[in-house]
């Protein structure tokens, strides 16, 4: 079963020292989920979390510390040495450390994606494929339909 740690303003100082690997950021206004912040960590778990409604930016901020050296624009993408960004459109952005680039081409080229813009629903799955995890196929509806489920707001 698919299972997402959702960070909130009364758990996240428990998530101040993730090792993340991956995370994306959706600008609020964004199509998708303004707002919206999911993480992978180095064991592959899923966090996920939403600087509009669940925690104040700033403690984003305690949570994911690279985000502050991130420029996230409408046009504009940029990661600090050590990471990646690729921007998967609509306000919808992406940021992966370094390490993983090259598996990450890789597995863009095997999954057929020459667009970032189709990463936005499947970049979850491509990441935990390589951290050798299960649900490489996950897809960011299933990651918000599972939360739904874990907050009893849709039948499980």
């Amino acid at each position: 079963m698919l299972q997402i740690i959702k960070i909130e303003e009364a758990n996240y100082k428990k998530y101040c020292n993730l090792d993340i690997v991956a995370f994306s950021c959706a600008k609020g206004g964004a199509c998708g989920d303004g707002g919206g912040v999911c993480i992978i960590d180095a064991n592959g778990q899923i966090y996920y979390t939403n600087y509009i409604r669940n925690i104040e930016y700033d403690h984003l901020l305690e949570v994911v510390p690279i985000l502050k050296y991130c420029k996230f624009t409408l046009f504009d993408h940029e990661a600090p040495e050590g990471w990646i960004s690729k921007y998967m459109g609509l306000g919808n952005h992406l940021t992966i450390k370094s390490i993983y680039s090259e598996p990450f081409k890789a597995e863009m080229e095997k999954r057929g994606i020459t667009d970032p813009c189709y990463l936005f629903q499947r970049w979850s799955g491509m990441i935990l494929t390589i951290l050798n995890q299960t649900h490489s196929d996950v897809t960011m509806n299933q990651i918000w339909e599972e939360l739904k489920k874990q907050e009893g707001t849709i039948d499980k």
